[in-house]
This record gives C-alpha cells, sequence and structure tokens, in this order.
C-alpha cells in the first residue's frame, strides 16, 4: 500500500507538468483508476500523458530499434552464443536457480522468459549497431581519421624542442626517448603506445585527437604539440591505413556514442520510423534530430 502511494504521489508530481497537448486518447481515459485519503486521483488519460512524456521517448526508439533489428541480417549463432554468454554470468553470480532471481529482480515468473524479452532482443539490437560500423567500416574509419600514435609527453616546449631534436638526428630511438623523458607512466612502460586515436577520441587530449586528419604519413609528426594541461608532446605516426588495424577500429567505433547514434538514426530512417504524437516527437529529435527524416 505504501508503494502505492509513492507511485500517485510521483505521477501527480509529474502531471502537475503537463502539457496536456497529447493528442493520443485512451479508451475510458477519464475513468480515476488511483485515489488517496488526500483526494489524489488519477484518470488513465492523466497516467497516460505523465509516462508517455517523461519515458515515452526512449521506450519507442528502443523499440522501433529491436524491430528494425529483426530485419536485418544477424548471426543468429553468434546471437545465441552471446545471450549464452550472458545467460552464464548470471549463472556464475546468482547460482542455478535463476528462475527465483527473476521472480525476486526482474518482475518474469522464469529467467527463461526474460531471455526472449530482454537479453534477445537487447543483444540483437546491439549487433545490429556493430553491424553497421562493419558495412561501413572504410567510410567511416577514413572520416574519422584513424591513426595509430605513440607519444612521449614532457613538461614544457623547450624539453619538448630538445627530445625532437635527438629523435631526428639519430641520437635516441623513440622507444629509448619514451623510457628517458615521458612524464606519462601509463604508457611509457610501452613505448608510449596510444593506440588508435581519431577525432572522434575522447581518451586522449583533445590537440591530439584534432590533429589526427594532418597525420597522413608514417613519421615523426615534426614539431611538438601544445597539450591542454600546459604540457606538451612529440607524436610517432605509428600506423595510417585503417586496414592494418581493423580489428582495433572497430572495436573503438563499435563502443563510440557519436557512431552508435548514427546507426541508430540510419536503421530509424532505413525503416521509415514515423511518429505521429508530436510531443513526443519532439522529444526524441531533442535526444538527435536525426532519428526523425
Amino acid at each position: 500500500m505504501k508503494k502505492a502511494i509513492a507511485v500517485m504521489a510521483s505521477l501527480a508530481l509529474l502531471t502537475g507538468c503537463q502539457s496536456s497537448s497529447f493528442s493520443g486518447q485512451v479508451e475510458n481515459g477519464s475513468e480515476v483508476v488511483l485515489t488517496s485519503n488526500d483526494n489524489l486521483s488519477l484518470t488513465r488519460q492523466e497516467i497516460y500523458e505523465t509516462l508517455a512524456e517523461n519515458y515515452g521517448a526512449n521506450l519507442l526508439l528502443n523499440q522501433a530499434l529491436q524491430i528494425a533489428s529483426q530485419q536485418e541480417d544477424i548471426d543468429e549463432e553468434e546471437l545465441n552464443n552471446r545471450v549464452q554468454e550472458t545467460v552464464d554470468n548470471y549463472t556464475s553470480m546468482m547460482g542455478d536457480d535463476l528462475d527465483s532471481y527473476a521472480q525476486q529482480n526482474l518482475g518474469y515468473d522464469t529467467f527463461e522468459a526474460y531471455k526472449e524479452d530482454v537479453l534477445v532482443p537487447s543483444t540483437r539490437q546491439q549487433m545490429m549497431i556493430e553491424k553497421y560500423s562493419e558495412d561501413n567500416f572504410e567510410t567511416l574509419a577514413t572520416e574519422n581519421s584513424y591513426r595509430k600514435l605513440s607519444w612521449i609527453k614532457v613538461a614544457d616546449e623547450t624539453t619538448a624542442m630538445s627530445v625532437l631534436a635527438e629523435l631526428n638526428s639519430g641520437e635516441k630511438t623513440f622507444a629509448e626517448a619514451v623510457t628517458e623523458y615521458s612524464t606519462d607512466t601509463s604508457t611509457s612502460s610501452s613505448g608510449g603506445d596510444l593506440g588508435v586515436v581519431s577525432i572522434l577520441s575522447t581518451d586522449v587530449d583533445s590537440s591530439i585527437a584534432n590533429l589526427t586528419p594532418q597525420l597522413t604519413a608514417i613519421s615523426l609528426y615534426s614539431v611538438p604539440v601544445s597539450l591542454s594541461d600546459g604540457s606538451y608532446a612529440i607524436i610517432d605516426v605509428v600506423e595510417t591505413d585503417p586496414n592494418n588495424m581493423k580489428e582495433e577500429v572497430l572495436e573503438d567505433l563499435q563502443s563510440n556514442e557519436t557512431i552508435t547514434s548514427e546507426a541508430e538514426a540510419y536503421y530509424l530512417n532505413k525503416y521509415n520510423f514515423q511518429v505521429n504524437e508530436k510531443i513526443l516527437a519532439d522529444a526524441i529529435k531533442e535526444i538527435d534530430e536525426d532519428y526523425l527524416s
């Protein structure tokens, strides 16, 4: 009972912000379905509008993407393997009685029902998003200027110029200079390896990410790069051909939020996803204007 009152209170707060501009009408919408001792009452229509405005956009998007994923050619064996891996993870954490766990924590009578309703569709959807990067690999990798880089981070420009001179003269190899001069302890033991970097990268300094379109040759970059914290970096371009680092580039693309949104927009438009409820359509466009054509 306390839970019901709490839910009603939450809905009451939300309905207070409602615009009442929904065109969708619930059958028997004026029927009061929740009441309380302090004269709070909620109708079917009020609950519908509250839930739709606050959760409808994300629910619609998820449902639409799941429907789209059912139309795409997904490797069923890989899908089954991934789902089973997830089930195995649940088993290792929760034990063999997954049905009890599903009843107590997931809102399902059996874990099998949860698997079919949630795990399979969500995994299929994820595989569809990954497929976008695979199908468009050359374009995405080229447009976003993927490079494999190493660096030497030093405190100031004077030190950077001195280290660069030693490298250009052959006095020291890049690996030797990393060990001797780099102040970045996370990469100094691996030859200054930054892995794959692109204009999308957020785990490296933005000065380096923004520089990647200019790094077209496998060579030592000719000048030190000024970093956002006031330090400097010497950059070694290790690889520029995405096909020679495809696995790493794909992994980065498939985990990138910008590319994920781009992929979602592609599939929503491919299957002509339309929303006739203006409030929901506007909410979806606020998430990403490209989701609706």
